[in-house]
C-alpha cells in the first residue's frame, strides 16, 4: 500500500523491469534518447529519479516522466522513424538503454517489435506506450526485432479456394 495516498502498489516504468533504475542507467537512457533525437536537434538530460528534460532546437524545454514520453513527443515532432529503423540490424547487440529506446520509438511509431535479451526471469510482456510487447529471454546483449507481418489466413479475393 502506498504511504502517501493509501492506494495500491504502484509499478515503476516498464524500462525499469528491463534494467534496474539508477543514476547511471538514467544517464545511459538520456544519451540513447539524445542520439535518437539528433535529427530533431533535441538535447535530453536525466531529471529526477526516472525522468528527463528535453530541450528542443529552439531552446524550448519540457520535462518527461520516462522514455515513452520522450519518444512519443519525438514521433509527433516528425522524427523519421522508418528511415532510422530500416538501418538497424535485427540481431545487433545493444546496451539495455539503447534497446529500451529503440523499442519505445518503434511502438510509438506504430510498428510492432519484440525485445530480446538477458531480461529478468518471468518478464514476458512489457507494456510500452500501453501496448503489450513480447519479451524473449536470451543470453548475450539486447536486440530489438521488428515484428514480422503475419501470413494471410484467408483466401485473397479472386483466388480459387483450396480443396482437399
Amino acid at each position: 500500500m502506498c504511504g502517501a495516498c493509501g492506494g495500491g502498489v504502484v509499478r515503476g516504468p516498464w524500462e525499469d523491469a528491463v534494467a534496474p533504475r539508477g543514476p547511471r542507467q538514467l544517464g545511459e537512457r538520456a544519451a540513447a534518447l539524445e542520439s535518437l533525437c539528433a535529427p530533431l536537434r533535441w538535447r535530453v538530460r536525466p531529471f529526477g529519479a526516472a525522468g528527463f528534460t528535453v530541450t528542443t532546437a529552439t531552446g524550448a524545454g519540457r520535462t518527461a516522466a520516462g522514455v515513452d514520453d520522450v519518444t512519443a513527443a519525438a514521433v509527433a515532432a516528425g522524427l523519421p522513424v522508418d528511415a532510422a529503423a530500416g538501418a538497424w540490424p535485427d540481431d545487433e547487440a545493444l546496451s539495455a538503454a539503447a534497446a529500451v529506446v529503440r523499442l519505445s520509438v518503434l511502438v510509438a511509431a506504430g510498428s510492432g517489435a519484440e525485445l530480446h535479451g538477458p531480461v529478468p526471469a518471468g518478464l514476458v510482456v512489457a507494456h510500452v506506450h500501453g501496448a503489450a510487447v513480447r519479451v524473449v529471454r536470451r543470453d548475450g546483449g539486447f536486440a530489438v526485432r521488428r515484428a514480422r507481418p503475419a501470413a494471410p489466413t484467408s483466401t485473397p479475393a479472386g483466388a480459387p479456394r483450396a480443396t482437399s
